[in-house]
């Protein structure tokens, strides 16, 4: 019965026009990114040029190729306008009362949207990585004439991957629960988005040049948890920060804290719910 209505699930996801128009300015804006960096480096100065140039240019450009499915790029945003609709509009177009009614179980209905979040996630990050690399590709063969094969750093590409798809999961996690908790695609929708694009923002950029306790503790908002994964990657690390970052375990172990009490709340909250009316 799972396997049908994840089956199910998945199948509305794909065959929401939202979801396709998300990945397609998703595309679009990666390709005008990385075209109008390289129209800027062939007007300006050699020097600054050259630098430009190796940030959509592989090596670099194809290891960062999942960068703008970042949360606070734009994975994070579309993921939420995504993630709520699909679960919260559920609610007015009476979709539980249905399947409850045909007695299939909350857990197994839930369960079956968690899922189908997890893949919506992984394919916004695929999107950006393919197209982000073929772009990046392209613009090296006409920079560079070849592609630099034995200069991409394998382990650096997947980690950037693995990095961005992990560092979604509060914010996917955070829709989920705002969508049942309120019911409403609006509420949903604005709630999550205000907090991503200006609420978590503005208290991590704040406190976090704070030197006392205040500043230590906004590490561990999930943008700080982010951060922290991504100087993992570096081998020396400068930055503006008075406090450090939490180490790679702390970070790892906070956001499945995040997502493991932002599900919960969202199951506890579904599981009292009245759908009889």
């Amino acid at each position: 019965m799972f396997w049908n209505v994840l089956l199910l699930e998945t199948d509305k996801l794909f065959k929401r026009a939202l979801f396709w128009i998300e990945l397609a300015v998703l595309v679009t804006i990666i390709i005008v990114a990385d075209v109008v960096q390289y129209l800027i480096s062939t007007s300006i100065p050699s020097a600054a040029g050259r630098q430009l140039t190796t940030l959509f240019t592989w090596p670099t450009g194809l290891e960062n190729a999942a960068q703008f499915a970042d949360a606070h790029i734009l994975g994070g945003l579309l993921l939420i306008i995504l993630l709520s609709m699909l679960t919260a509009q559920e609610y007015s177009w009476r979709t539980y009362h249905l399947w409850l009614g045909r007695g299939i179980s909350r857990s197994s209905l839930l369960g079956a949207k968690c899922l189908v979040a997890l893949i919506a996630t992984f394919l916004v990050v695929l999107t950006s990585v393919i197209v982000s690399s073929a772009v990046t590709g392209v613009l090296t063969l006409v920079v560079k004439g070849s592609l630099p094969f034995q200069q991409i750093n394998v382990a650096h590409f997947l980690s950037n991957i693995s990095i961005v798809y992990y560092s979604l999961l509060p914010y996917v996690a955070l829709a989920f629960l705002l969508s049942i908790i309120s019911r409403s695609v609006i509420l949903a929708i604005s709630v999550g988005l205000v907090f991503l694009l200006f609420i978590e923002g503005t208290i991590y950029t704040i406190f976090s040049l704070n030197h006392g306790i205040i500043g230590s503790m906004v590490q561990y908002l999930p943008i700080g948890l982010e951060t922290a994964l991504q100087a993992t990657k570096q081998t020396s690390t400068s930055s503006i920060l008075s406090v450090s970052s939490p180490p790679l375990l702390v970070a790892v172990l906070c956001i499945a804290l995040y997502v493991a009490v932002f599900v919960g709340l969202g199951f506890w909250r579904f599981f009292g719910q009245n759908f009889t009316d």
